[in-house]
């Protein structure tokens, strides 16, 4: 019996030991099955975070780039109002940028030939200082930059952009902006690359407005960009400006003149001057003016006759407009009636020559205003500079010599392609605006430029901004905070 139970036990033993075997294997298949599959998840959540953070790392890189188009734009505000494809190519745009957009910016990183910000086909590289050059931490790329006034990007709105069309109506002499509701604004795109490959492409709006030139007070504009000699100039207003054009060579901030640091650079020409009308009975040529002997007070008198004489002719915006050949100023002053606009239209040079006995006045007679070339100018009286604009054509030459005595001029001189040279010993004092390619003082003269802040109609103002807001004026928009972030998929 006892034999039996043992066969009986070796037996069971036997068959247990063959399920036993395949059991093991199949567990261990199990286990190495769960994990291949854990790894795999593993892996693809690696894969998955480390392309977020590709993805992540490249929008960064593209919003770098967002930055670094705007500032471009906001330093050569010309480019604002043009498509990137016109940027190289337009010479009204190369001319009129301080740096030079036919090639790379000066600060701008990249590998391989030089081109210019517009090139949309070239990658510039964001780079560390302490890391090799060749080893960017990443690259950016200009897709497109249009600039739109009604909503439509199919639409060529290039250049179209006047810096007194203030708001989008119908109501103004422009034909800009005029779709109700809507304001112009630049839309920029800009592709992002990180160090593996990853891109990523952003699109954002910038918001371009009317400059309402309150950080851009010219009374002095010099279109040569530089003044040699300076003298004794005093600009003693903060908030105006010495301007300086400098076209080409760099976007930095001017040294200093004369111990004025209100000094600023502008890319742009200096406003053309106006045309002289065609029309004999919208203007005055009256030759040559000369003072030696006598006063000359504009408007014209009209002589006491019966029926009465008419007066002189107006232009279109209201002013007596005089066509003269030459200006000498000498012994007596040049005079506007305080009530009158009056603009002189010269061909030829202007010479200014005071003395030690009288003070030589150019401008408004009302003798209580020109006290306030002592005080700022700063009261609201019933004439300003506004009243006397000396417009001169061609390369000529704006003599001033005090002669020891005071010379006092009221008024808009808009001479972009004149110099204006002044000699001698004394003072000048200039209430309004001076606009001319060179300015040279070169005696031992006191030369005192500001912005009158008369104004005939409302509150103070400087009077530079009847001049500043004009349709030929070349713009200089306002850039706002890019708005509308949109992320977009890479073509």
């Amino acid at each position: 019996m006892k034999l039996l139970l043992l066969k009986i036990l070796l037996q069971r033993r036997a068959r247990d030991e063959g399920f036993t075997l395949p059991m093991v294997i199949a567990l261990g298949l199990v286990m190495l099955l769960l994990g291949a599959v854990s790894i795999v998840k593993s892996s693809e959540e690696n894969i998955n975070a480390i392309s977020q953070n590709s993805s992540s790392d490249a929008i960064a890189i593209a919003e770098v780039g967002v930055t670094k188009y705007r500032e471009l734009l906001n330093q050569n505000r010309i480019l604002t109002i043009y498509n990137h494809d016109q940027w190289d190519t337009n010479a009204t745009i190369t001319a009129q940028t301080c740096d030079d957009v036919t090639t790379a910016p000066s600060n701008w990183k990249y590998e391989g030939t030089a081109a210019a910000p517009n090139d949309t086909t070239k990658w510039w590289e964001i780079q560390e200082d302490s890391v090799d050059p060749v080893d960017p931490i990443g690259e950016y790329r200009l897709v497109s930059y249009t600039y739109d006034i009604d909503g439509d990007l199919t639409t060529n709105n290039n250049g179209q952009f006047a810096p007194d069309d203030d708001n989008p109506n119908a109501t103004d002499a422009f034909a800009f902006n005029d779709t109700a509701g809507y304001n112009t604004r630049g839309i920029l795109i800009v592709q992002g690359r990180s160090p593996d490959g990853s891109e990523a492409q952003i699109q954002v709006e910038i918001p371009l407005r009317i400059n309402n030139l309150e950080n851009f007070a010219p009374v002095l504009w010099v279109g040569s960009g530089a003044i040699a000699a300076p003298g004794t100039l005093d600009i003693p207003n903060l908030d105006d400006n010495i301007v300086l054009r400098s076209a080409g060579t760099g976007c930095s901030t001017p040294a200093a003149i004369a111990g004025n640091s209100n000094v600023i650079s502008d890319p742009r020409n200096l406003p053309a001057i106006d045309s002289v009308p065609t029309d004999a009975t919208k203007k005055n040529s009256i030759g040559a003016i000369n003072t030696t002997a006598s006063k000359k007070l504009l408007p014209v008198p009209p002589p006491p006759t019966t029926p009465p004489t008419p007066t002189d002719n107006k232009d279109d915006n209201g002013r007596f407009l005089y066509e003269v050949t030459t200006i000498n100023v000498a012994n007596n002053d040049l005079v506007t009636d305080g009530i009158a606009k009056v603009a002189l239209y010269t061909t030829g040079d202007i010479n200014i020559n005071g003395n030690t006995t009288n003070t030589i006045t150019i401008g408004n007679s009302n003798a209580a205003n020109l006290a306030n070339f002592n005080n700022g100018n700063t009261t609201n009286t019933a004439v300003s500079s506004h009243n006397l604009e000396i417009y001169v054509d061609g390369n000529r030459t704006i003599n001033i010599n005090p002669d020891g005595g005071t010379v006092n001029i009221e008024a808009f001189i808009h001479a972009p392609d004149a110099t204006l040279n002044i000699t001698g010993s004394g003072t000048v004092n200039i209430n309004g605006a001076v606009w001319v390619n060179n300015f040279n003082n070169t005696g031992t003269a006191t030369v005192n430029i500001r912005s009158d802040k008369t104004d005939t109609t409302t509150a103070p103002e400087p009077s530079y901004k009847f001049y500043t807001t004009s349709a030929t004026r070349t713009p200089r928009p306002l850039t706002s905070t890019p708005t509308d972030w949109i992320r977009e998929e890479v073509q």
